[in-house]
């Protein structure tokens, strides 16, 4: 048999959408075919959290930071950590393909592999068209 990429899918939750649904989809359908897989999440559990962890497929949760009343503040130290905490797991997990998935991961991603080069990233970014810009000419980016 061919040896087959590993692969670190990250993805903001497996709650209710159409790319966590996809996500517990074909996850599952690659590990069986024997494909290494893995899953980095921004925030643990939902709906679609079953399929994942019935198919024993591994999958880290990102630190969310310090719990802070100021919401500004608290999103830019999550950002942060959570940016430290996934170019960890990439140096630890060595994928040879590292894909992210809508505006938050992939934003995360990009920083990371910018930074630490090695494999290939893809940034899967869906729905852009109904979502406000972050910054000027984010959706450039």
């Amino acid at each position: 048999m061919k040896n087959l990429p590993k692969i670190l899918f990250f993805v903001g939750s497996l709650s209710a959408g159409g790319t966590e649904r996809h996500i517990s989809q074909i996850l599952p359908k690659l590990k069986s075919r024997g494909w290494d897989v893995r899953l980095a999440v921004l925030k643990d559990g939902g709906e679609f959290s079953s399929e994942i962890n019935n198919s024993n497929i591994p999958i880290n949760v990102l630190p969310s930071g310090l719990r802070l009343t100021i919401p500004k503040v608290r999103g830019i130290i999550t950002l942060i950590s959570q940016t430290i905490a996934m170019a960890k797991l990439l140096n630890r997990e060595k994928p040879d393909i590292f894909h992210c998935f809508l505006p938050t991961c992939c934003e995360i991603g990009g920083i990371v592999k910018y930074f630490s080069g090695g494999g290939k990233i893809i940034m899967s970014r869906r729905s852009q068209a109904s979502r406000p810009q972050l910054f000027p000419g984010e959706k450039s980016f």
